[in-house]
Parts: C-alpha cells; sequence; structure tokens
C-alpha cells in the first residue's frame, strides 16, 4: 500500500497515513498525499475527454471511477476537476465530483481491509477505511494503471485510458 507521513499522536511512523479525500460518482474516495499530484480544474469538456493537458505541458489520460467500479454516474453536474495521481507509469487523472480536503489517519485505530476490486496481478485495487462514521475507498494508484490500460503509460502519454476495462 503506498503510505506516507506519521500522524501525530500515533504509535508510530507506519501507523499513520495523510490522505487526499475526494468523492466521484457519490463514493468518497482516499488517496495517499505522497500518491497525489494535485487536484486541477479543466473544465467541464474533461467528461468526455480521454485525456486533459496540465499547465505545465503534461497530458494525462483521464479515468472514470464508473469504468473502474461499474457505479453509475450519480445525479450531480461533472465537476471539471481531476486529480492526478503518481503511478510507476506515470501520471493519470481520476475524474471527480469534489474534492473534500486532506485527512490523517491512524491505519492502528482504523485499519483498512480489502475489497474484491482487484488490479490485474489479483491484489486489492482499493481498501474500505471507515472515517468518521463513513465509509470510504482507499484507492491504489499503482493497480489502477495496470487494470485500465492495457499497453504501459509512458510519462506525459496520451495512451487509452480505459483499454484494459473490459478485458478485466
Amino acid at each position: 500500500m503506498v503510505g506516507g507521513g506519521k500522524v501525530e499522536g500515533a504509535e508510530d511512523e507506519r501507523s499513520g497515513i495523510r490522505l487526499m479525500l475526494v468523492r466521484a460518482h457519490g463514493c468518497r474516495i482516499g488517496v495517499a498525499l505522497d500518491a497525489v499530484e494535485g487536484i486541477f480544474d479543466v473544465g467541464a469538456g474533461a467528461a468526455a475527454a480521454t485525456t486533459a493537458t496540465l499547465t505545465n505541458g503534461t497530458t494525462v489520460p483521464l479515468v472514470d471511477w464508473g469504468d473502474v467500479t461499474g457505479v453509475g454516474a450519480g445525479a450531480d453536474e461533472p465537476s471539471g476537476q481531476i486529480m492526478v495521481l503518481r503511478t510507476p507509469n506515470g501520471p493519470i487523472g481520476l475524474r471527480i465530483d469534489a474534492c473534500l480536503g486532506m485527512r490523517s489517519v491512524s491505519l492502528a485505530r482504523t485499519p483498512p481491509m480489502p475489497t474484491r476490486l482487484r488490479d490485474a496481478s489479483g491484489s486489492p485495487l482499493c481498501f474500505l477505511l471507515m472515517l468518521d462514521g463513513r465509509p470510504h475507498l482507499m484507492l491504489e494508484p499503482r493497480g489502477l494503471i495496470t487494470r485500465l490500460c492495457a499497453e504501459p503509460v509512458e510519462h506525459g502519454s496520451a495512451a487509452p485510458a480505459a483499454a484494459g476495462v473490459a478485458a478485466s
């Protein structure tokens, strides 16, 4: 699991993590802060696009949470925001409804549980984590790229984001 940072008051360095929390298709999702490049506003046209170009000129493939999980789109209008995630094969953009902020979590007090959603190698793609009495999915970005792309994505390239969804 990608992790990082010490949570103040936590038992040891490895028991805590800082998460970026977002909402996508009505699901609350957390990603380890060290795996997040940032939240970017790419405009309402990003809802149909397969790639987005960031302000620094980097082109990233876009992924829709519904394509990964099968969760239908919510009633909210697309926000035009993406969360850019760092992966071993380069950045990938996840369309989001809203950014909910950052949160420090003690994994010793709130241990995550693996879900049935798997990446291409069979490892959990995300973990269930209870925060404030609500379920959140803690996403593993390394598995996301293997689940969605048949070919490895080169840093800054525009490979089709959903090429491997039907096969997995």
